[in-house]
């Protein structure tokens, strides 16, 4: 911060592409620079994530017209240099990966290493489609080590898990010396590769089919895109999630997703 504070001003206005026409005007509150830096320091030490978004929202508390822009961008340069100023965290990822077993199981997999210690601990926590809860995952069995890979098998036979749904998921793993990693959450879907699926879709809906001609799947998109727009539209609600319409074309497919024994012949959607 001191070496902004030290920099000539035209330079510094230079850098910031400030017309000298203006310059006058511009006069950086640095308490204020200061405080927001230690903000973006907390935020990204404790996430390891920068958001400019929340940036953002914070220089509105704080200043406005051009000194906002002016400090956004004097933020947005201190902070690369706090980024490769920064230590790696100490547990880290490898690689990590999920496959789909339709309709088996979902198995997730990471590979992490830590520098400080074993890996002796891990979960993983799960949303599935529009649920509001959260479920915990049990891990497999492993041996702690400074690297080790982890994994978890969502065994969906015994349940009722239709395909493509959006499952939203993250990691919590400690190591020996009490280090904790909490991975950013991740989104997937539940594919299916028991059939030759094709999809259309947008932000707000997406329909699934298969063995049946183009034409047949546009026709369905413009009917569900159609209904959600009426629907947003009387209400003036839009769903969080996209939504996800998939066809089947006869009961016994359709009953492939269900928990064994509960799909009756009466039941033609979920």
């Amino acid at each position: 911060m001191n070496q902004i504070r030290q920099m000539p001003r035209m330079i510094l206005l230079k850098k910031l592409k400030i017309s000298p026409q203006r310059h006058r005007d511009f006069k950086p509150d640095f308490q204020k620079i200061n405080f927001l830096m230690r903000k973006v320091k907390f935020s990204y030490t404790k996430h390891q994530i920068f958001s400019v978004s929340s940036v953002s929202l914070w220089l509105d508390d704080l200043f406005s017209g051009e000194s906002r822009i002016a400090c956004l961008l004097i933020i947005t340069l201190l902070f690369l240099t706090l980024v490769a100023a920064a230590p790696s965290p100490v547990i880290q990822i490898v690689s990590q990966s999920v496959e789909s077993h339709f309709p088996d199981d979902l198995t997730f997999t990471i590979q992490v290493r830590s520098d400080a210690g074993n890996i002796t601990d891990a979960a993983i926590y799960y949303q599935v489609g529009w649920e509001k809860g959260e479920r915990i995952g049990q891990i497999e069995p492993f041996a702690p080590a400074a690297e080790t890979t982890l994994t978890h098998v969502w065994d969906t036979h015994g349940e009722t898990v239709p395909p493509f749904v959006e499952i939203t998921y993250y990691w919590q793993i400690t190591d020996s010396a009490g280090n904790e990693l909490v991975t950013e959450p991740e989104r997937v879907e539940y594919a299916d590769y028991t059939h030759d699926w094709q999809s259309r879709g947008n932000e707000q809906v997406i329909v699934y089919w298969y063995d049946k001609p183009d034409d047949f799947g546009a026709a369905l998109f413009e009917a569900a895109a159609g209904g959600y727009d009426h629907v947003t539209a009387i209400t003036g609600v839009t769903a969080e999630r996209v939504a996800r319409v998939v066809i089947y074309n006869n009961h016994t497919d359709f009953c492939a997703f269900y928990a064994p024994n509960s799909c009756q012949d009466w039941v033609g959607g979920q």
